[in-house]
């Protein structure tokens, strides 16, 4: 029988010991202190972190190193290039903390592979959670066991072997604008100015909701919404993506403004009454943000530049486009001749 083979090594380095354990490749890490002047204090410090998971990568729970991931002073959020949207961090905690933490809390690190994957998919399948909600969370599953990887904690990354889900049921249509015009028609009567808006700005709710008079600007020979915040939860909010942007808007359009954010969950409820009307509803997976749809489908059908209809309607770009667009409000006004044209129609 071979010798049994401490997961560590200590020795003494000044007054203090310090302990070394070993990577997935067997390679010795970094040395750590225990903090500790007697060797036998050492070795029952080290003993204590084995047993609880936190010694070296062959030994570490999930839980150890995933559970503080997304924290606000997490090296994930802090380290970034662009920082996320706050709803997406949101997002990402409830991921961690009400569907993966529960399954794997207990699980080592090195033991998570590609029949566990699956099998903890299996189970959100059969428990019936929507195809939305269980590729979030196995997205944000992905993102903790692909930096796992990079940390040299585990050998591979179970991810590479695990296929994708089935199409997100995430992805919405966009609204017909007979269907904006209908919605408008069966909406009460203090909501229909507001649906128009978001119909004729592209703008998210939570971004139209903030916009006061003092967001207007005057441009060159035209007006436009200065779109620099969002208000959220009752306070502003940074945008989305972090940059401002300006909409061109006709003087029509920009009277349409103006929400109380507080009838917002009513505005809502009406609209769940009235939503069973449009024609596969649920295929299409139809909800307000499908006016943002409507923005985007309908303006580009007009003749609109794709790539303007994109920034006016705050979408990420990426590659080319983003390395060589710089576009200027003033280079986005030929919005106003498809505003002009819809918003008559709107009101017929």
């Amino acid at each position: 029988m071979s010798r049994y083979k401490q997961p560590y090594t200590i020795f003494k380095r000044g007054k203090y010991w310090y302990y070394r354990t070993y990577d997935t490749e067997g390679v010795r890490t970094s040395a750590k202190t225990t903090g500790c002047k007697l060797k036998s204090e050492a070795r029952i410090y080290c003993e204590k972190l084995i047993e609880s998971g936190e010694m070296g990568s062959s030994e570490k729970l999930f839980r150890i190193y995933a559970e503080h991931f997304f924290d606000d002073n997490s090296p994930y959020l802090i380290d970034r290039v662009s920082p996320l949207a706050e709803n997406t961090i949101k997002q990402y905690r409830y991921c961690l903390n009400q569907k993966i933490l529960p399954f794997f809390s207990s699980i080592k690190l090195n033991e998570i592979k590609y029949t566990t994957l699956r099998n903890f998919r299996s189970e959100m399948i059969e428990n019936n959670l929507s195809v939305s909600t269980i590729n979030s969370t196995m997205k944000t599953l992905k993102l903790i066991l692909t930096d796992a990887f990079r940390d040299r904690l585990i050998k591979t990354n179970p991810f590479d072997y695990l296929d994708s889900y089935k199409k997100d049921d995430n992805e919405r249509d966009a609204f017909t604008l007979e269907e904006v015009k209908y919605l408008i028609k069966e909406m009460p009567e203090e909501f229909k100015n507001f649906i128009r808006y978001l119909a004729l700005t592209g703008m998210r709710i939570s971004e139209a909701v903030g916009v006061t008079d003092e967001d207007i600007k005057q441009g060159n020979g035209f007006i436009y919404i200065d779109l620099n915040r969002q208000f959220n939860d009752g306070k502003y909010k940074p945008l989305k993506w972090g940059k401002k942007r300006g909409i061109p808007v006709l003087p029509e359009v920009d009277a349409l403004k103006g929400f109380d954010p507080i009838r917002l969950q009513w505005f809502y409820k009406c609209f769940q009454k009235i939503k069973p009307s449009f024609k596969d509803y649920e295929e299409r997976n139809l909800a307000f943000h499908s006016l943002r749809h409507f923005f985007v489908t309908n303006a580009k059908v007009f003749g609109i530049n794709p790539l303007f209809v994109e920034v006016l309607a705050g979408h990420s770009l990426k590659g080319i486009e983003k390395t060589y667009t710089n576009l200027k409000t003033e280079d986005l006004v030929s919005i106003l001749e498809w505003q002009k044209k819809t918003f008559i129609e709107l009101n017929k």
